[in-house]
């Protein structure tokens, strides 16, 4: 292990809150072996979770999407959800509503920690794997450039926080609706697809080496 991922390690296994099983949400997710929550924007309404669960292996997710959520908003909406559901591995998915034509002067350095402060945050409630998910390009090029600058410091910040950053950037304009930022019906089945591959890789990972 290198340094700056057991000093990482070490911060997140000090860091963390107790986290007691115990109600109905817990016992049903457990008989599938791990426990992911999907959290984020709109982005996510319309992932058809029965198909989605039956294609991932070993799991089981809780899908909650937030329409028009913020980061800011986001941080104080993921905690009820780590009590209650008590995950293995969470995805975020946010940002999205953070980069609009209204919000132009917007600091990108501010928001991709803000959005890192959210995985570091589930850490603490015992989480053992974060998945932060780059945000989905918008057909304003303008837009789209700031999306890729916090992309780029969100996979650095992962690196750096032991994260797990999944691209997004296949998913191009071509997936866009008419609104220029909402996902088309195969938009989301490619953003879906994405999330199974990359949590199926990492349970079965774990499963290889007996966590």
């Amino acid at each position: 292990m290198e340094k700056n991922e057991q000093k990482s390690t070490e911060i997140q296994e000090s860091n963390k809150i107790p986290i007691v099983p115990g109600n109905r949400t817990y016992s049903s997710a457990t008989k599938y072996g791990k426990k992911i929550l999907i959290i984020g924007d709109s982005h996510l309404k319309k992932i058809r979770r029965n198909i989605f669960n039956d294609s991932l292996i070993n799991c089981k997710s809780h899908i909650k999407p937030f329409g028009g959520a913020k980061t800011e908003h986001m941080k104080y909406y993921i905690i009820p959800n780590l009590k209650e559901f008590k995950p293995d591995i969470v995805v975020v998915n946010i940002g999205s509503n953070d980069i609009n034509f209204q919000n132009l002067q917007i600091d990108l350095n501010k928001l991709s920690n803000e959005i890192i402060n959210i995985g570091l945050n589930c850490f603490r409630y015992g989480v053992r794997e974060v998945i932060i998910s780059s945000i989905l390009v918008k057909k304003s090029v303008r837009l789209s450039a700031m999306i890729r600058r916090v992309n780029d410091l969100l996979k650095e910040l992962c690196e750096t926080n032991n994260m797990i950053y999944m691209s997004n950037d296949f998913i191009d304009r071509d997936f866009l609706s008419e609104d220029g930022v909402h996902l088309t019906y195969y938009g989301v089945r490619n953003l879906a697809g994405n999330f199974v591959d990359t949590i199926n890789d990492i349970v079965s990972s774990q499963n290889n080496i007996g966590f």
